[in-house]
């Protein structure tokens, strides 16, 4: 095997290439739409956007009793938001399926199928 010393350059491969040809950084670079790395926010609630334009949002949220509670994701979707599931982090009693419903671009709506008591949830929201 060969040692490279320095700032060794190759060709950069046609997009869309699939071959055993070696990808430099300007290949990588253009088939991650133009960024090597995704944009992200490392909190509770938070979000990774990559490149392709593919967002990944999560949280956490509160539902009381049936009550339906609006939440609004981190950022807002800005073409749709594909798929999103929760659940329960708190139980005080008997647990009752989370519902989400009135899911937009900006957020949705949950809420307890049965019980009177507050229950913490998490959830993960996909989209682009």
């Amino acid at each position: 095997s060969p040692t490279f010393t320095g700032v060794p350059l190759t060709p950069t491969a046609a997009n869309g290439s699939n071959t055993t040809q070696i990808a430099n950084t300007a290949y990588v670079t253009s088939m991650l739409g133009g960024t090597s790395s995704p944009v992200l926010s490392k909190s509770v609630s938070g979000y990774v956007k990559m490149a392709t334009g593919m967002l990944i949002q999560w949280g956490t949220g509160n539902v009381s009793g049936t009550t339906a509670i609006n939440n609004s994701f981190p950022i807002t979707f800005p073409t749709a938001t594909l798929a999103i599931t929760g659940v329960e982090t708190t139980q005080t009693s008997l647990t009752f399926p989370l519902t989400i419903t009135n899911v937009t671009t900006t957020g949705f709506c949950a809420r307890k199928g049965n019980g009177s008591d507050n229950t913490g949830f998490r959830y993960i929201a996909i989209g682009y």
